[in-house]
């Protein structure tokens, strides 16, 4: 079944990569080709700092480009045909006419919503700024909507830069979601002050923090430690969490 989403799917995803003036990349991001047109998160599309955007697909291997091209960061934002902000429905959809992506085939959005709790999903997604596609698989896990928008939520490894990724029911290949952040505020989870350790490369896990804090729900092999406001430390330990008392 997921090889035949891989097959399928594959070449439709996008690495968007962003740089500065200095040519050095500043962030990253998924997305996937509809049409002649780039889907993606909005919060993907808007990159403070940024001076140039690479777009990449990928070959079946999931590792090298079968075709890109780069932009201006202005020339990319011009693309930009109708998008909500991240506090709404959290996507953009952008023009590529570009003769180099002609050939890139297209993903079919679903036409029914109808996809049943329990059901197998597939995510796609360039993971943690890597310049590999990686695919994942979970169940739809549960619905719910907030502020009118209709959330899907899986229980498929989603990392920082997946986002902007499509969500496939691999029965047809359609796409019946977009990949976006893990909303821990949506659902009354903010966090507190947080360290997390990356185990086998702590600097790994201390400039993340620096960059994202909410990096601490998506890194994988983790152990985080924070502290609530009467003092009290709690840590999470490969999903099980435990508490104990401020001793000093």
């Amino acid at each position: 079944m997921y090889i035949d989403t891989w097959n399928n799917c594959h070449a439709s995803i996008c690495s968007i990569t962003f740089s500065d003036h200095k040519n050095e990349r500043i962030g990253s991001g998924t997305g996937f080709k509809v049409g002649s047109h780039l889907v993606t998160n909005n919060h993907v599309y808007v990159a403070p700092g940024a001076v140039d955007v690479e777009l990449q697909f990928m070959n079946e291997d999931g590792n090298t480009a079968a075709a890109s091209k780069k932009i201006s960061y202005q020339e990319f934002q011009s693309r930009l045909k109708i998008g909500l902000p991240e506090n709404s429905w959290d996507y953009a959809i952008l023009s590529i006419p570009d003769n180099e992506f002609s050939a890139i085939p297209s993903l079919t959005l679903s036409q029914s919503s109808i996809v049943r709790i329990g059901h197998p999903v597939v995510a796609l997604g360039f993971q943690f700024d890597q310049s590999n596609l990686s695919i994942k698989q979970g169940i739809l896990s549960s619905r719910f909507i907030k502020a009118d928008v209709k959330y899907i939520q899986i229980d498929a490894s989603v990392n920082q830069g997946d986002s902007g990724g499509p969500l496939i029911n691999p029965d047809n290949n359609q796409v019946i979601g977009i990949i976006t952040r893990k909303h821990t505020e949506t659902v009354n989870m903010q966090l507190r002050p947080t360290k997390v350790i990356v185990f086998g490369s702590p600097a790994v896990g201390t400039n993340l923090m620096i960059a994202n804090q909410s990096i601490a729900n998506e890194l994988p092999l983790k152990m985080t430690v924070w502290e609530d406001e009467k003092g009290v430390y709690g840590y999470l330990f490969h999903g099980f969490q435990k508490w104990q008392v401020n001793m000093a």
